[in-house]
């Protein structure tokens, strides 16, 4: 957790063997960082040994709250992408990472760009985390030590207080080896069992041999091998081992009915409704036996990568099954003839076939399947493959190029499951020839037509057309053959569905389908189906009416039905009619024919609905009208989700007085855009509300109020039951008219007893609770208050109401003046825990705010002679987390006076305005604080605080407070220890970090005794302060021994280093405060990467006595608005940055060179900038070089990718002849008018690795390579160059004058523009062989013979006023 909370950090690692737990760990921290509130969001995905880019995606989409309507990987990770930008902090886990991951293809952000991600990633080898992923912090998970093991197995095992059995069960658990994964499951398979059987399986654990299994120890297989035997039966058993076979990664529920039925494991099971139960069953089963694990969907299960290589060694060794995986599969990669003999399944997962035997003698097996294999497109399978495998039943060759199937396929007359998902489809009229086939899987096929011949399978039971979207032809009467068909479909598939005597099939071909249980099935329009339609028999469906729908994401109801531009005034459909009142999860769409839609479509009160989704429907004005209902029943008596949208003349949701048990399972309810909406539930209704755990609420322009008491609704005894009890989350966002959340007569203000923070609760209707906007009773349940852009709240709730709140965000509430009212709170008899779990408290854009905790009148001020009252009387004991942002009338978070109180304490007599954080209110848990834009606060605390009150904090944001004097008092300094981070910029004022009162002007500085340690600061930035003077004013040094970022920038009255001088002593002894930020050589940084500084008040940057050991570590440099300096980096600070990387000078108008070298001692030599990486040089109007020409011994720089020169007019030579650029991979020089030449034949032989050159607005260049007069022969390759600029060129004659011979076998892009001199590329022939077309102007120019031919064209062409693009465009490509 504290790498998580570390800035610097953004890639961490956690690795260690397979079974150690490291999958539970991340879990726990990414449960844990949740509760923390260290993420705005935390998501987490399996990678798995093969990883599936798409299923990746749907996780992270998944935790994010976003679905996907792209169907490319490439269209997907672009839109995540952009998702994942837009949280400011997100934690993303990988889990399970087995090789280098490209996260771009993904669509993760890089935490080099996105600097509020941060990634964890598992894997079992520590190599692929640190060299292939570039984690910076790797952990080890180990396995449990023997008395962890065995508290581990013990609690899992249950009671083992036999003293027989004792000492056995803890010879087992160390046979475990401490793995988690084994301990787990032995322990279950053991739990209850008697002493015999425990013997034996010690025994059992003791024999086993090697494995011969990849990361499979002896350990592990023994473990899970013995609890795979103390399964109860042979069908889940087998089961086990079938899981185990078809996936590498999450298992398919509904691949397991195809392969399971058409094996038939699943014994005394008729239909497949049957076997569907059957499978949950199992699914269970293997569950409590730690053999499955959840994957948060239930249609997927996961295993174990060690229970799969389990369950495959198994199932190899005990029931004869062949599995390859991960290897090529050539013909005498087959077992031998006599091995065959005895094959039952086989399965290849992973593998690149590249040939198939003629045929294989396997008279016994049952299963042959593929999984995810790679095939050449010229592999045929033999005619004869299938001729000897006369048992075979399931046969799986999905993924796969089948111009047609062999024709051993026809006489496989016991095949009862065929799979040939995601194949290429040529002709496969041979399938109508398996007559018993119950099973055809055709998923994500690119099928367009379906064989009339299909017609003939009439045992047909489960037909999945699933993803095969291309599929726009079904002959009439196929469907209806099908007359046993149990299972149909056609998700994101097939919707050409016609009208009876078409072309096509037509809907009443469904009525031929008596068996039918479960159907999905898309209808373009409702006119289709036929009036006499039925779905009697149906267990599953989802029905979609309407071409607007998307099939993505996966739902949990077993009954959807979506409807769009229904007509509820015309008859409808009995079929449709009956399925609404089953129907578990409804989506209505642009729904038309009445007022109060929902009543029309089933009078009943839709008894089975769980989820409803209303959009679009402008005629709707209520959504349920309990008029039209039938007396005896109450509506949505089991609907859990409620969603409105874009229901622009909704009146009312519910309308009308409802039975009790109405909407009492509802947990969460959306509406937005619903314009005409005033409130969101009558008294009543909300009263009935008791499971409500989410409620959000936006863009409703009339909202006035969230619950409303209408005037003919009974005033019941029932007041005291407070409103929504297990209330969790209430977001209110954009309602301009909201003043109330509850109506104002008669407010429920009954709180439970829990709730009551004061030793009394005010009566009903009291005065001052009333007074204003009221507010209604809670349960006391709410974790989380979001309200933005609510104009007309004045108040909220009051804390007593919030005693579970967790996180408050206020945002652009216009006439909010307070947050917190205390006046019902008795504070007199000591401290108040105020809203004791509040973590995270966000105030943004409220504009009256005067201040947060509102104590009383302002006027009722107390006496001085109270001055010794205690200080901290109001107490937020778990606020961790403040952030503070444009409140511009926002004075002190406690308002002056207490109305309760009869007393006032007041440390600060002296200070003649407000503390924002003044001595009455403690924040001991506080490790974040933001301030910005604050116009009023000049003081953010008094001199004296309560005890322990920030004292954890970790990081500091002050901006934009322009009457603030200073940040810290002096009392602040010992409570700092545990800050990280502290930012201060644009206060306008502020003339000192910290304040100290009283300091004694003329001490004497020779001694500067008084060191002020800041030991865990890691970043320092101080930006836009124009009065600061000093960080902390009087004599002192100061230590920072972890600090690692120091920007320091437009502080035009601050010294950022300097030296105790008699110049010094004098000005300290005259009475001047100013102190350099950091006081040499008292100081020094050993951790200190990245510095930044810039227009401050120094003349210099470096003091010359700068000590030898500073910036050991430094990285990155920054130097910008030095106008004086006439040298970056002078001779004696070269040697102490040998581990810089990154060097960015810009705006310095005197510098003449970067890098002086003149002095530097020969020891040194070897430490010169031999790590950079990165120049940037920008708008430097006097530099004329880099560094002096002749100076011996030169820089390295043979490890720079990247140098940028723009605006540096007096350049003459950008680099010595002498400089060798092996790994540059970018030079990019612009408006440099002085030089003639960019670089020397010697220095163009060095750029082996250059990928981008690119060259503008330089008038006095003439060529980019000079002349020196080298000779004909002279071979000069760009071996990796693929972009080149050269744009606005006056002077450029050439690219070079001399008799180099240039080579580019690489070049992608050329553009050249505005060289109107340029007749020529080059005096040698120059032939990139990537180069294809050339654009001119608006003509297109086909390529001819060489570069030199093409510019001399276009030269030509444009009688010397010349504009050329040349671009390439690779095979295929057109311009």
């Amino acid at each position: 957790m504290v790498a998580l909370r570390d800035a610097k950090i953004n890639k961490i690692g956690v690795w260690g063997l397979g079974g150690v737990g490291k999958t539970t760990l991340v879990k726990q921290v990414a449960e844990q960082a949740a509760q923390e509130k260290l993420f705005d969001k935390v998501v987490t995905a399996a990678v798995l040994e093969t990883p599936d880019l798409k299923k990746i995606q749907g996780e992270l989409a998944d935790l994010l709250g976003m679905k996907f309507e792209e169907e490319s990987e490439q269209g997907r990770a672009a839109r995540l992408y952009q998702r994942m930008n837009e949280e400011k902090t997100i934690l993303i886990i990988l889990d399970d990472i087995w090789a280098k991951l490209d996260l771009e293809k993904i669509g993760i952000p890089s935490p080099d760009h996105h600097k509020g991600c941060k990634l964890v990633l598992t894997s079992r080898n520590e190599h692929i985390l640190s060299n292939e992923m570039d984690t910076q912090k790797d952990f080890r998970v180990q396995p449990l030590q023997e008395d962890e093991t065995w508290i581990l197995f013990k609690n899992t095992a249950g009671s083992i207080e036999n003293p027989e059995l004792q000492p056995i069960a803890v010879d087992v658990a160390k046979e475990c080896a401490g793995l988690p994964l084994a301990i787990v499951t032995v322990a279950k398979a053991l739990k209850n069992k008697n002493v015999s059987i425990w013997k034996d399986a010690l025994q059992q654990l003791k024999s086993q041999t090697l494995t011969n299994v990849t990361g499979l120890t002896t350990n592990v297989y023994s473990s899970l091998k013995l609890s795979y035997e103390h399964l109860k039966g042979v069908e889940v058993k087998s089961f086990f081992l079938l899981c185990g076979l078809i996936s590498q990664n999450d298992i398919s529920i509904r691949d397991l009915l195809k392969y399971g039925v058409g094996l038939r494991l699943f014994q005394g099971t008729n239909t497949l409704e049957e076997a569907k139960n059957r499978i949950d069953a199992l699914v269970d089963n293997l569950k409590s036996s730690n053999f499955l694990l959840e994957t948060g969907h239930n249609a997927f299960v996961r295993m174990h990568d060690l229970v799969r290589s389990t369950a495959r060694k198994i199932a190899s060794d005990q029931h004869h099954v062949f599995t390859l995986q991960n290897t090529t599969v050539r013909v005498e990669g087959w077992p031998r003839i006599d091995e065959l003999q005895k094959v039952t399944w086989v399965s290849l997962h992973d593998c690149d076939i590249r040939e198939l035997p003629e045929g294989l003698a396997c008279p016994k097996l049952e299963l042959f399947g593929c999984y995810d294999v790679n095939t050449n497109s010229a592999v045929q399978i033999p005619n004869n493959f299938f001729e000897e495998m006369k048992q075979l039943k399931v046969l799986d060759l999905s993924r796969m190029q089948l111009p047609s199937l062999p024709l051993s396929c026809h006489c496989r007359t016991n095949l009862r499951t065929l799979c040939l998902d995601g194949c290429n489809l040529g002709e496969i009229v041979i399938i109508a020839e398996l007559k018993k086939l119950e099973i055809l899987s055709l998923t994500y096929s690119d099928i367009e037509k379906l064989p009339r011949e299909i017609a003939q399978l009439t045992h047909l039971r489960l037909f999945d057309l699933k993803g095969s979207y291309k599929l726009k032809v079904i002959p009439p009467d196929v469907i209806s053959s099908l007359s046993q068909l149990e299972d149909l479909c056609m998700e994101n598939s097939f919707t050409q569905w016609e009208g009876e005597g078409k072309s096509n099939a037509c809907l009443a071909e469904l009525k031929h389908l008596s068996h039918l249980t479960s159907l999905d099935i898309q209808i373009p329009d409702a006119k289709l189906l036929p009036k006499d339609i039925v779905f009697d028999t149906l267990v599953r469906y989802r029905i979609f009416v309407g071409d607007v729908w998307s099939w993505g994401g996966i739902s949990e109801a077993n009954k959807t039905l979506q409807l769009n531009k229904f007509d509820t005034s015309l008859h409808l459909v009995d079929g449709i009619i009956k399925l609404l009142k089953r129907t578990e999860d409804l989506h209505l769409r642009e729904l038309c024919g009445g007022t109060n839609v929902l009543s029309k479509l089933d009078g009943e009160g839709f008894l089975k609905l769980k989820h409803l989704n209303v959009e679009s429907s402008p005629e709707i004005q209520y959504i349920v009208n309990s008029m039209d209902l039938t007396p005896s029943h109450g509506a949505f008596p089991v609907m859990e989700t409620l969603s409105l949208n874009q229901l622009i003349n909704l009146q009312e949701v519910c309308r009308g007085q409802f039975p009790a048990g109405s909407f009492g399972c509802l947990r969460k309810v959306e509406v937005e855009d619903c314009d005409g909406l005033k409130f969101l539930f009558s008294l009543s209704v909300a009263r009935g509300l008791s499971r409500l755990e989410e409620t959000k609420v936006t863009r409703c322009k009339s909202m006035v109020e969230m619950v409303s008491q209408g005037r003919k609704e009974i005033k019941e005894d029932a007041v005291n039951v407070p409103l929504f009890p297990e209330l969790r989350s209430l977001t209110l966002e954009d309602l301009p008219k909201l003043s109330n959340f509850c109506f104002e007569e008669n407010p429920v203000l009954s709180k439970p007893a829990s709730t009551i923070v004061g030793p009394s609760t005010p009566p009903l209707n009291q005065p001052e609770i009333r007074d204003g906007q009221l507010l209604f009773s809670l349960g006391g349940n709410l974790r989380s208050l979001n309200l933005k852009k609510c104009m007309s709240l004045l108040k909220l709730f009051p804390p007593s109401l919030l005693q579970n709140l967790q996180e408050l965000t206020v945002e652009n509430c216009d006439k909010l003046e307070q947050v917190f009212d205390l006046e019902e709170l008795n504070v007199d008899d000591g401290h108040v825990g105020l809203l004791p779990k509040l973590g995270k408290l966000r105030l943004i854009d409220l504009p009256k705010l005067r201040h947060i905790c509102n104590c009383g009148s302002s006027r009722n001020h107390f006496p001085s002679s109270m001055a010794s009252a205690p200080v901290g009387n109001i107490i937020f004991p778990k606020l961790f987390y403040i952030s503070l942002g444009f409140l511009p009338n926002l004075t002190s978070f406690v308002s002056p006076g207490y109305h309760s109180l009869q007393r006032l304490h007041h440390a600060d007599l002296d200070t003649p305005f407000p503390v924002l954080f003044d001595e009455r209110v403690a924040f001991p848990s506080l490790n974040f604080l933001f301030i910005g834009s604050l116009d009023n606060v000049k003081k953010i605390w008094p001199n004296q605080i309560p005890q322990d009150s920030f004292s954890k904090l970790e990081k500091v944001v002050v901006a934009s407070c322009g009457q603030l004097l200073n940040i810290f008092p002096s009392c602040m300094l010992k409570r700092l220890q545990s800050l990280q981070f502290l930012r201060a910029m644009e206060c306008s004022s502020l003339e000192a970090v910290f304040d100290v009162e009283g300091t004694n002007v003329n001490v004497d500085c020779s001694s500067l005794g008084n060191t002020n340690v800041f030991p865990k600061i890691t970043c320092l930035d101080l930006r836009n302060l124009p009065q600061l003077r000093s960080f902390y004013p009087g004599a002192h040094t100061s230590q920072w021994p972890l600090l690692e970022e120091l920007r320091v920038s437009e502080c035009y009255k601050l010294d950022v280093f300097a030296f105790e001088t008699p110049t010094f002593q004098q000005r300290h002894g005259e009475g001047n405060l100013d102190m350099p930020l950091f006081f040499l050589p008292h100081v020094a940084f050993p951790n200190l990467e990245e510095l930044r500084l810039g227009d401050n008040r120094d003349t210099e940057i470096w003091p010359e006595q700068f000590p030898v050991d500073s910036f050991p570590r430094l990285r990155v440099l920054h130097v910008h608005d030095y106008r004086d300096i006439l040298v970056v980096i002078p001779s004696f600070m070269l040697q102490r940055l040998h581990n810089l990387e990154v060097l960015k000078v810009g705006s310095c108008s005197s510098v003449k060179e970067v890098f002086q070298l003149e002095g530097l001692d020969e020891e040194n030599q070897a430490k010169r900038l031999g790590r950079l990486r990165e120049i940037e040089l920008h708008d430097l109007p006097g530099l004329t070089r880099l560094w002096k020409e002749n100076s011996e011994p030169g820089l390295d720089l043979q490890s720079l990718e990247s140098l940028e020169v723009w605006n540096c007019g007096s350049l003459i030579n950008l680099v010595p002849s002498s400089v060798s650029f092996q790994n540059l991979a970018t030079l990019d020089v612009q408006s440099c008018g002085s030089l003639r030449s960019l670089i020397s034949p010697s220095v163009a032989k060095s750029l082996v690795k250059l990928k981008t050159l690119k060259i503008g607005r330089s008038d006095m260049m003439e060529e980019v390579v000079a002349n020196e007069g080298g000779e004909a022969t002279d071979e000069i390759t760009f071996y990796k160059l693929q972009h080149m600029e050269l744009l606005y060129l006056p002077n450029l004659t050439s690219f070079s004058s001399g008799g180099y011979i240039f080579s580019f076998p690489s070049l992608e892009q050329m553009l050249v523009k505005e060289c109107p001199k340029m007749k020529m590329f080059s005096p040698s022939l120059v032939t990139p062989p990537r180069l294809k077309r050339i654009k001119v102007g608006d003509e297109e120019w086909p390529w001819q013979d060489d570069l030199n031919t093409a510019i001399h064209n276009s030269f030509i062409n444009a009688h010397g006023n010349v504009e050329a693009e040349i671009v390439e465009l690779g095979a295929g490509s057109a311009l």
